[in-house]
Protein backbone atom coordinates (compact mmCIF):
# COMPACT_ATOMS: atom_id res chain seq x y z
CA UNK A 1 0.00 0.00 0.00
CA UNK A 2 1.15 3.44 -0.57
CA UNK A 3 -0.09 7.30 -1.09
CA UNK A 4 -0.66 8.49 -4.63
CA UNK A 5 -0.95 11.61 -6.17
CA UNK A 6 -0.98 14.87 -4.41
CA UNK A 7 -2.40 12.94 -1.25
CA UNK A 8 0.87 14.23 0.37
CA UNK A 9 0.00 17.96 -0.51
CA UNK A 10 -3.29 17.65 0.67
CA UNK A 11 -3.48 19.22 4.15
CA UNK A 12 -6.86 17.76 4.99
CA UNK A 13 -5.37 14.39 4.10
CA UNK A 14 -2.21 14.96 6.07
CA UNK A 15 -4.02 16.58 8.91
CA UNK A 16 -7.17 14.67 9.66
CA UNK A 17 -7.92 11.97 7.46
CA UNK A 18 -5.55 9.57 9.28
CA UNK A 19 -8.29 9.99 11.94
CA UNK A 20 -10.88 8.49 9.42
CA UNK A 21 -11.74 12.26 8.14
CA UNK A 22 -11.07 14.55 5.43
CA UNK A 23 -13.10 17.39 3.93
CA UNK A 24 -14.43 17.59 0.52
CA UNK A 25 -16.27 20.43 -1.52
CA UNK A 26 -18.42 19.98 -4.12
CA UNK A 27 -20.02 23.26 -6.08
CA UNK A 28 -23.05 22.59 -7.84
CA UNK A 29 -24.32 24.35 -10.52
CA UNK A 30 -27.78 25.48 -9.75
CA UNK A 31 -28.33 26.81 -13.81
CA UNK A 32 -30.21 29.65 -12.32
CA UNK A 33 -32.45 27.74 -9.94
CA UNK A 34 -32.93 30.28 -6.95
CA UNK A 35 -35.21 29.58 -3.83
CA UNK A 36 -35.35 27.01 -1.13
CA UNK A 37 -34.69 23.38 -1.84
CA UNK A 38 -34.41 19.91 -0.08
CA UNK A 39 -31.13 17.63 -1.02
CA UNK A 40 -30.35 14.45 -0.65
CA UNK A 41 -26.54 13.34 -0.78
CA UNK A 42 -25.41 9.60 -0.45
CA UNK A 43 -22.47 7.96 -0.58
CA UNK A 44 -22.41 4.41 -2.67
CA UNK A 45 -19.77 1.64 -2.46
CA UNK A 46 -19.55 -0.22 -5.17
CA UNK A 47 -17.90 -3.32 -5.70
CA UNK A 48 -17.99 -3.82 -9.66
CA UNK A 49 -17.93 -0.75 -10.89
CA UNK A 50 -19.97 0.27 -14.07
CA UNK A 51 -16.59 1.34 -16.42
CA UNK A 52 -14.82 -1.82 -15.67
CA UNK A 53 -17.64 -4.11 -16.14
CA UNK A 54 -18.23 -2.65 -19.47
CA UNK A 55 -14.47 -3.18 -20.59
CA UNK A 56 -14.52 -6.94 -19.05
CA UNK A 57 -18.27 -7.01 -20.84
CA UNK A 58 -16.58 -5.36 -24.29
CA UNK A 59 -15.52 -9.61 -24.69
CA UNK A 60 -18.70 -11.53 -23.56
CA UNK A 61 -17.96 -13.77 -26.44
CA UNK A 62 -15.50 -15.74 -24.28
CA UNK A 63 -17.58 -18.38 -22.54
CA UNK A 64 -16.58 -17.64 -18.66
CA UNK A 65 -17.52 -13.70 -19.42
CA UNK A 66 -20.67 -14.45 -21.33
CA UNK A 67 -21.64 -16.30 -17.92
CA UNK A 68 -20.38 -14.09 -15.46
CA UNK A 69 -22.23 -11.35 -17.78
CA UNK A 70 -25.84 -13.54 -17.20
CA UNK A 71 -25.33 -13.25 -13.28
CA UNK A 72 -24.18 -9.75 -12.90
CA UNK A 73 -27.09 -8.68 -14.84
CA UNK A 74 -29.65 -11.50 -13.08
CA UNK A 75 -28.48 -9.21 -9.45
CA UNK A 76 -30.33 -6.40 -8.76
CA UNK A 77 -28.16 -4.35 -5.83
CA UNK A 78 -25.08 -3.52 -7.76
CA UNK A 79 -24.37 -0.77 -5.05
CA UNK A 80 -24.56 -0.10 -1.18
CA UNK A 81 -25.18 3.08 0.18
CA UNK A 82 -22.43 3.24 3.11
CA UNK A 83 -24.53 6.68 4.39
CA UNK A 84 -27.23 9.48 3.53
CA UNK A 85 -27.90 12.71 4.61
CA UNK A 86 -31.00 14.41 3.53
CA UNK A 87 -30.42 18.48 4.38
CA UNK A 88 -34.47 20.27 4.40
CA UNK A 89 -34.98 23.85 3.15
CA UNK A 90 -31.66 24.59 1.71
CA UNK A 91 -30.47 27.84 0.41
CA UNK A 92 -29.69 28.10 -3.57
CA UNK A 93 -28.76 31.52 -3.75
CA UNK A 94 -25.26 31.71 -5.45
CA UNK A 95 -23.55 33.48 -2.34
CA UNK A 96 -25.43 30.56 0.09
CA UNK A 97 -22.13 27.87 1.41
CA UNK A 98 -23.61 24.94 3.35
CA UNK A 99 -20.63 23.22 5.14
CA UNK A 100 -22.43 19.57 4.70
CA UNK A 101 -20.70 18.47 8.22
CA UNK A 102 -22.89 20.39 10.44
CA UNK A 103 -25.70 18.08 9.19
CA UNK A 104 -24.40 14.80 9.95
CA UNK A 105 -25.70 13.14 13.02
CA UNK A 106 -22.35 12.14 14.35
CA UNK A 107 -18.83 10.87 12.72
CA UNK A 108 -16.53 8.17 13.91
CA UNK A 109 -12.84 8.32 14.31
CA UNK A 110 -10.21 6.38 13.72
CA UNK A 111 -12.21 4.88 10.81
CA UNK A 112 -10.55 2.96 10.08
CA UNK A 113 -10.03 1.47 13.57
CA UNK A 114 -6.55 0.08 14.28
CA UNK A 115 -6.67 0.30 18.41
CA UNK A 116 -9.29 -0.71 20.77
CA UNK A 117 -11.10 2.94 20.88
CA UNK A 118 -13.39 4.78 18.94
CA UNK A 119 -14.21 8.07 19.21
CA UNK A 120 -17.97 9.65 18.40
CA UNK A 121 -18.39 13.57 17.89
CA UNK A 122 -22.20 14.12 17.74
CA UNK A 123 -23.83 17.19 15.88
CA UNK A 124 -25.46 19.77 18.73
CA UNK A 125 -28.48 18.93 17.56
CA UNK A 126 -29.58 16.15 19.57
CA UNK A 127 -29.62 16.23 23.11
CA UNK A 128 -26.88 15.69 26.03
CA UNK A 129 -25.22 11.93 25.22
CA UNK A 130 -27.02 10.62 28.21
CA UNK A 131 -30.17 10.38 26.04
CA UNK A 132 -28.50 8.38 23.17
CA UNK A 133 -27.61 4.77 22.59
CA UNK A 134 -25.56 2.77 20.16
CA UNK A 135 -24.82 -0.82 18.93
CA UNK A 136 -22.21 -1.99 17.29
CA UNK A 137 -23.52 -4.72 14.23
CA UNK A 138 -21.43 -7.22 12.19
CA UNK A 139 -22.36 -8.05 8.89
CA UNK A 140 -24.17 -10.80 9.61
CA UNK A 141 -26.71 -8.45 11.49
CA UNK A 142 -25.14 -9.38 15.50
CA UNK A 143 -25.12 -7.11 18.08
CA UNK A 144 -21.73 -6.92 19.02
CA UNK A 145 -21.73 -4.61 21.99
CA UNK A 146 -24.30 -2.08 22.85
CA UNK A 147 -24.97 0.78 25.52
CA UNK A 148 -25.02 4.34 26.14
CA UNK A 149 -23.05 6.81 23.94
CA UNK A 150 -20.04 8.14 25.45
CA UNK A 151 -17.30 10.33 23.61
CA UNK A 152 -14.63 7.37 23.57
CA UNK A 153 -16.04 3.71 23.54
CA UNK A 154 -13.40 1.07 24.22
CA UNK A 155 -14.27 -2.19 22.18
CA UNK A 156 -14.85 -5.53 22.80
CA UNK A 157 -11.34 -7.45 22.86
CA UNK A 158 -13.13 -10.35 21.58
CA UNK A 159 -13.50 -7.90 18.21
CA UNK A 160 -11.59 -9.27 15.49
CA UNK A 161 -10.78 -7.20 12.00
CA UNK A 162 -13.75 -6.92 10.28
CA UNK A 163 -16.52 -3.93 8.75
CA UNK A 164 -18.85 -3.30 11.22
CA UNK A 165 -22.09 -1.17 11.58
CA UNK A 166 -22.14 1.97 14.25
CA UNK A 167 -25.95 2.81 14.77
CA UNK A 168 -27.27 5.67 16.75
CA UNK A 169 -30.69 5.46 18.61
CA UNK A 170 -32.73 7.83 20.37
CA UNK A 171 -34.91 6.42 22.47
CA UNK A 172 -35.16 2.87 20.49
CA UNK A 173 -35.84 5.10 16.99
CA UNK A 174 -32.36 5.03 14.62
CA UNK A 175 -31.40 8.24 14.26
CA UNK A 176 -28.26 7.24 11.93
CA UNK A 177 -25.99 3.82 11.21
CA UNK A 178 -22.56 4.45 10.01
CA UNK A 179 -20.13 1.68 9.12
CA UNK A 180 -16.38 1.64 10.15
CA UNK A 181 -13.20 -1.01 9.50
CA UNK A 182 -11.40 -2.44 11.74
CA UNK A 183 -7.84 -3.59 11.21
Amino acid sequence: MAIWGNANVDPDYADESTNGLDKIEYRIPLDGNKGMADLTVALHYQTLPSRWMADLFANDTLELVGQFKNMYEGYNRHHEVINQLTIDSIDLSTTSVSPIDVFSVFTLSPNPVDGKVLRIHVSGQYPAKGTLQYQIIDLNGLTIQSGELQETILLHQGMTPGVFYFALYDQKRLVSIKPFVML
